[in-house]
């Protein structure tokens, strides 16, 4: 789990749910790596399944141990195909009822490339789990190759940087220069903002870009600053 926090003060305000597989004999194997594969053979929705009811199973025990405070929610990536599997959602209700969860604690992470062209359906299932209370994320937001129309009609409520962009903001090699990146980076915080949505910069790496993309107001922030 890496932390989300306040650009303000950097409180901790949830976490990401990352996975990595631990294959024997190699350690440590990273997703680009493995994720590829597991597309192609058609695993990635089990994996999916997986990390989901395993997150859900964590959170529950921390909650009952006072561990994990209410305000806070964590992230989890999905894919377009898993929610476009019929027992997707009837099984992502049971497993909040069975671990009592609030789905309020939960947000839900899809690329962009993912929602380029939502379907009907697609877009049915997106307003099923916003009323669930589920949050909705666009995760990689400026790397596809997207009209903005399409983001009228998605029931999102958190726009994700990619840290690509906020790597461009201010290089950890000048601490104190801005680059050219300020322009797309206040161009999406902007945008967000007319829409409603909450922003979340990936890859914040120095106290540079934290002030930075707080002065331009972006208003949440993850990566190896904090942890």
């Amino acid at each position: 789990l890496q932390p989300k926090f306040s650009l303000a003060d950097m409180a901790v305000v949830g976490a990401e749910a990352l996975v990595r597989w631990e294959r024997p004999g190699h350690g440590l194997v990273a997703p680009a790596d493995f994720i590829p594969v597991a597309e192609k053979t058609g695993l990635l929705p089990a994996i999916d399944q997986w990390m989901l009811g395993q997150l859900l199973a964590q959170l529950a025990q921390w909650r009952g141990q006072g561990r994990w405070p209410d305000e806070w929610s964590v992230a989890i990536n999905q894919t377009a195909t898993d929610l476009q599997q019929d027992l997707w959602l009837p099984t992502l209700q049971a497993e909040l009822k069975n671990t009592r969860v609030p789905a309020r604690q939960l947000q839900i992470e899809l690329t962009e490339s993912a929602l380029l062209q939502p379907t009907p359906h697609m877009l049915e299932r997106l307003q099923a789990l916003r009323g669930l209370g589920v949050g909705l994320a666009i995760d990689d937001f400026g790397t596809g190759y997207s009209s903005l129309s399409y983001l009228r009609s998605l029931p999102v409520s958190v726009i994700k940087i990619d840290q690509g962009f906020v790597h461009d903001l201010i290089p950890p090699q000048f601490q104190e220069v801005e680059s050219n990146g300020r322009v797309l980076v206040e161009a999406m915080i902007t945008l967000a903002h007319k829409l409603g949505h909450t922003l979340v910069a990936e890859g914040v790496e120095n106290e540079a870009q934290r002030r930075l993309l707080r002065h331009l107001g972006c208003e949440l922030g993850q990566g190896y600053l904090l942890s």
